[in-house]
């Protein structure tokens, strides 16, 4: 993964008027237009594209970040790496246009976990940034490094090791 594709997509998104409300940029279309159309050395499938607007969703009891009521705009969508057969899922939340203040939160897990699922976006969300997290690769966002890292003979599987460290380096950057 190239380490500032993420960012790419968040500054796309970014070029959202003050004024404009969540419903008028949370659809299909409008996702669809904003993503980034230069390749960057990935793919971009369009029909992977899912955009769900949540209103007044809320967390309590975080110990990173507050409790809140919030409104985002849900995008997952896939992209290959140009040369590889590879297929790679990403999921962002999008602040509601008024509470956006031009930032992007990257979530991962530790150890061998790529993505901590959505328990940290909400935080994102509620600075007022974009906050997205991927599978690196690996089939669902469930899926770790170690469930992936030997193939059936036992031996390493480079391209998810290559995946892990390459999206490793966006996250700590």
């Amino acid at each position: 993964m190239r380490p500032f594709f993420p960012a790419l997509v968040a500054t796309a998104f970014a070029n959202v008027a003050i004024s404009t409300t969540l419903q008028s940029v949370c659809t299909l279309s409008y996702v669809k237009q904003s993503l980034p159309s230069t390749s960057l050395g990935v793919t971009i499938n369009p029909a992977s594209v899912v955009v769900t607007p949540v209103t007044n969703a809320s967390v309590s009891g975080q110990a990173f970040f507050p409790s809140a009521h919030f409104d985002y705009c849900g995008v997952i969508f896939s992209y290959s790496h140009d040369g590889l057969n590879d297929s790679v899922h990403v999921l962002y939340w999008l602040p509601a246009p008024d509470n956006f203040q031009n930032r992007y939160l990257s979530t991962g897990g530790g150890g061998f976990a790529i993505s901590s699922g959505t328990g940290s976006l909400p935080g994102g969300i509620i600075y007022g940034a974009v906050a997205g997290t991927t599978d690196g690769g690996f089939g669902s966002f469930n899926t770790q490094s170690d469930a992936v890292f030997l193939v059936k003979n036992g031996t390493v599987n480079l391209k998810s090791l290559y995946s892990t460290c390459s999206i490793t380096k966006h996250t700590t950057n």
